[in-house]
């Protein structure tokens, strides 16, 4: 009987798992992928819904969602976000440091028109100049507006306005409101 040739032994002997077909490896690799997926900011996948920018009162703002979970409040962000605020780092009106806001077009639209009454011109927006919603609540019957992203800014304005003595004139943020119909 002649000795096994060597490509027997090894493919007797060998630890070694045999390779996965094609499909299987592709398969892994598309998973892993998935793992990694990019996505939008919540700002881009909502920008084709955005109504108009404003200034709110922060009691006109709900961190509350109608639909979903917004997540728990970390008291040591609101802490370093109220540190940072009295270090001159307010910067309400920075686009980045936008509230991003869902709310009803009607409601929106009520507002624009109350403001136009009390004789705001408007194009407020496209001067650069935001209009300010200060009478949301009055004029839209007590209706709060969905804070999306921004609720821990607004809790650090809050302590911020409370530690330093401000006038409450002071509660308010620069929001980008999104038509809530849409989501």
């Amino acid at each position: 009987m002649a000795p096994p040739s060597s490509t027997d032994v090894d493919m007797r002997w060998s630890n070694k798992r045999k390779r996965a077909n094609n499909t299987d490896e592709q398969e892994k690799k598309e998973a892993k992928k998935k793992c990694f997926k990019e996505e939008d900011s919540v700002r881009e996948q909502a920008r084709n819904h955005r109504i108009l920018t404003a200034r709110m009162p922060v009691n006109a703002l709900t961190s509350t969602w109608s639909l979903g979970k917004n997540r728990r409040l970390d008291v040591k962000h609101v802490q370093t976000l109220c540190t940072i605020f009295a270090q001159g780092g307010l910067n309400r009106k920075a686009e980045e440091n936008h509230l991003l806001v869902l709310c009803s077009r009607v409601d929106v639209s009520r507002m624009m028109d109350h403001l136009r009454r009390q004789g705001q011109p408007d194009s407020l927006e496209a001067s650069g100049e935001l209009p300010f919603f200060k009478e949301w609540l009055s004029v839209n019957r007590g209706s709060l507006v969905e804070i999306m992203a921004g609720q821990h800014r607004v809790k650090a304005l809050e302590a911020y306005v409370r530690k330093t003595g401000a006038a409450e004139e002071e509660l308010w943020w620069t929001c980008e409101l999104y038509d809530q119909g849409k989501f």
